[in-house]
């Protein structure tokens, strides 16, 4: 393969899945609708090392983190129990949830 930049090789991947997706005859579920999914993620008045551990882990947008899951934020340093309940709270203020 030739060499891809990190942002061409999330959205090959991205791509790849909504066709699996659709060949399966999965719903595929889009809040790209939603103008505030664009936001920064500190637009939520998150906890500072929440923040932090977010951008370590390349989420930006609230976009970007209604793509993760529950399991796969659980799983960064500094998140913790706590940290997740926060961003499932600041999620639904704004009607969001993150990934099953």
């Amino acid at each position: 393969m030739e060499n891809l930049t990190r942002e061409e090789l999330k959205e090959l991947i991205k791509e790849s899945i909504r066709e699996v997706l659709i060949e399966e005859g999965l719903e595929i579920k889009s809040n790209n609708e939603n103008p505030v999914l664009k936001n920064s993620v500190r637009s939520l008045k998150l906890k500072t090392l929440i923040l932090n551990a977010l951008k370590v882990n390349q989420i930006h947008t609230i976009a970007d983190l209604t793509n993760t899951s529950r399991y796969k934020l659980n799983s960064f340093s500094n998140i913790g129990k706590r940290g997740l309940e926060d961003i499932e709270l600041k999620l639904k203020e704004l009607n969001l949830e993150l990934l099953d």
